[in-house]
């Protein structure tokens, strides 16, 4: 079993000095460079180009030397399995959202990799609220909501991770970062005032936030 995009590196060998080797391949569907051919070796870059696991049959026969080139009456099977490439696609419908907003945080995710998995892990800083702090293993496809606190008087980009895993092939890795907006807040309200009639007020409100 491999996975795409791997090469192949299979030697086969006789019990007849000088024997000559050929095959033939069969694939069981959305696979590339597989080879029909005499040689040595079968070192085949096979390509799985869709999301499910495939198969490439090599048939094997073995001719022995000349000048009688004596043919095996039996034929020799070898398959390999072929993993697809691990694939994500992940939506950020909310690059930048305010605080304290009920499910502000919408990120979908989905793998149609057969077999495929992924998982989240995000980095908050002193944004409040989180669930994901931790790897987290969320499944083939669904929706991250969150609602998240902004302590600060500044923006927090927080970072989520997700990684597609299937197969034991190379993850597929997709970084989507979200920025936490503080809320506002009045910072220099004074106590209540009275004044006569005719005075002017002169009170200029100020905010927490730039």
């Amino acid at each position: 079993t491999i996975c795409s995009g791997a090469q192949l590196g299979f030697t086969p060998t006789s019990n007849v000095a000088g024997a000559v080797f050929s095959w033939t391949s069969v694939v069981s569907a959305n696979i590339t460079g597989n080879t029909s051919t005499t040689g040595t070796t079968i070192d085949d870059l096979l390509i799985n180009t869709g999301n499910d696991i495939e198969t490439v049959t090599y048939t094997l026969t073995v001719t022995g030397p000349g000048p009688q080139f004596c043919t095996s009456a039996a034929t020799f099977v070898y398959t390999v399995t072929v993993d697809p490439a691990v694939t994500q696609t992940i939506t950020n419908n909310a690059p930048v959202v305010c605080e304290n907003v009920v499910n502000a945080v919408d990120i979908d995710y989905l793998t149609v990799t057969e077999n495929g998995s992924i998982s989240v892990q995000a980095v908050y800083g002193a944004v409040t609220g989180g669930a994901y702090g931790g790897l987290t293993v969320l499944g083939a496809t669904g929706t991250v909501n969150e609602t998240l606190s902004n302590p600060t008087a500044a923006p927090i980009t927080v970072v989520y991770t997700f990684t597609g895993s299937a197969n034991s092939c190379p993850d597929a890795v997709t970084v989507v970062n979200v920025v936490v907006n503080p809320a506002p807040i009045i910072t220099n309200l004074p106590a209540a005032v009275t004044i006569c009639s005719g005075a002017q007020l002169g009170f200029t409100p100020t905010s927490n936030v730039a």
